[in-house]
């Protein structure tokens, strides 16, 4: 594709992109402020996925031909049911656990950046490593802290927030392709 073929595609869509942007930015916002809606609507979605993903799965499985790829199948498929009606069944619990594995992530992460910007500290750039580190070891350690009902609200909020830096995104994106000249053509 060539730059006037994008800038063309880009214009002739724009209006959409704008609809569709500000839709973003409206809905990243409602999560923003309604964070446990979001996450449990989140935790259901997963979980209904997850259910028909392993109703897929043993599907699949007796189709095959062979007990070694179909038992693992019905094994992985129900597995998946089991997951899915679990996490459809009790969101909180799922989300907690999520959380909680997030605030581990976030706080080991912090502690390799910390150390990590110790080994570079001479060199430029090391102070922004330290920076992450530390804003990953705060982050983890709030998470910890507050765990579980912290951790609930927060993925709905980290939802949120990149729902509406996307809608933003294609918003500007739009803008600026609307009022882009197309090339002419060589």
């Amino acid at each position: 594709m060539t730059d006037q073929t994008v800038t063309a595609t880009l214009k002739k869509v724009s209006g959409i992109l704008i609809v569709l942007g500000i839709a973003q930015i409206i809905l990243g916002s409602i999560c923003i402020m309604a964070p446990y809606l979001t996450s449990t609507a989140l935790a259901t979605l997963i979980g209904i996925l997850l259910l028909v993903s392993g109703i897929v799965e043993i599907i699949q499985a007796a189709q095959s031909r062979g007990f070694g790829a179909g038992g693992a199948g019905f094994l992985g498929g129900a597995l998946g049911i089991l997951g899915g009606i679990l996490i459809i069944m009790a969101p909180m619990f799922f989300l907690s656990i999520l959380s909680l594995l997030v605030a581990i992530y976030f706080f080991v992460d912090g502690l390799q950046r910390v150390s990590l910007a110790w080994t570079l500290k001479p060199a430029d750039g090391w102070g922004w490593i330290m920076f992450g580190g530390v804003v990953g070891l705060l982050l983890g350690s709030m998470l910890i802290s507050g765990w579980p009902y912290a951790g609930v609200w927060f993925i709905g909020v980290l939802v949120g927030i990149r729902v509406l830096f996307r809608g933003w995104a294609v918003l500007m994106l739009a803008m600026i392709a609307r009022r882009a000249p197309v090339p002419a053509a060589d």
